[in-house]
């Protein structure tokens, strides 16, 4: 008979496993790791397992909205901090981004086509898709707000989005980029930000938030 837990126990227990699926997950990759990887640092039977995640991908994608959800008031206060010009806020969120990436490899696999072809095949249908649609919501919305404001040199947010997103497809390669790969992005963010949204003087940008202030 499955063990029966309290309602603190099950709260307890769920946040070891998705603490513990960060740390497995980051070590050996989706593909590598095994249940018991995880159930052993937490201290748990595999067959208990199930009572909180019908899989690890299903145990992947909620560390990964955990950590989303832990870094979303970041972003939201950069999002509306009017002090910053948009391409100091750009450039800011693309290098928070960044850094999650340095220090949950796991981020990784929402840029890596074999695993989201492993997540895809292991999760209900359409639940990854969802999710990738969600975690570009902020993205996508900041891109509006600029073109709405003129600043963007290019009206299509979708195309903005594709190009700035290419920085962290990257990530799958940093090994054969080598030593500096960290540094080579954040150069490559500043080049890209540059090239996407106007000046200042252009725009008069900086006059109309001083203005709002």
């Amino acid at each position: 008979m499955p063990k029966v837990f309290s309602a603190e126990q099950r709260a307890v227990i769920q946040k070891k496993l998705l603490e513990a699926g960060l740390q497995v997950f980051s070590e050996f990759g989706l593909r590598k790791t095994r249940i018991e990887d995880i159930t052993r640092r937490v201290g748990i039977a595999k067959g208990t397992f199930y009572s909180f995640f019908p899989s690890k991908e299903a145990l992947l994608l909620a560390a990964m909205e955990k950590l989303e959800a832990e870094t979303q008031p970041v972003l939201d206060s950069i999002l509306h901090d009017t002090t910053k010009s948009p391409k100091q806020r750009l450039k800011h969120i693309l290098k928070l981004q960044l850094a999650a990436i340095r220090e949950n490899p796991i981020v990784e696999t929402l840029f890596n086509p074999e695993e989201i072809a492993l997540l895809t095949r292991n999760l209900p249908p359409n639940t990854l898709a969802a999710h990738i649609t969600e975690h570009n919501r902020f993205f996508l919305s900041f891109l509006d707000q600029l073109a709405e404001q003129g600043v963007l040199t290019s009206p299509d947010t979708q195309t903005a989005a594709a190009l700035l997103q290419t920085i962290f497809f990257l990530a799958i390669h940093k090994k054969e980029i080598g030593p500096g790969f960290y540094q080579q992005m954040e150069l490559l963010i500043e080049l890209m930000v540059e090239g996407l949204i106007k000046d200042e003087a252009a725009t008069g940008i900086r006059g109309r938030m001083k203005k709002e202030d």
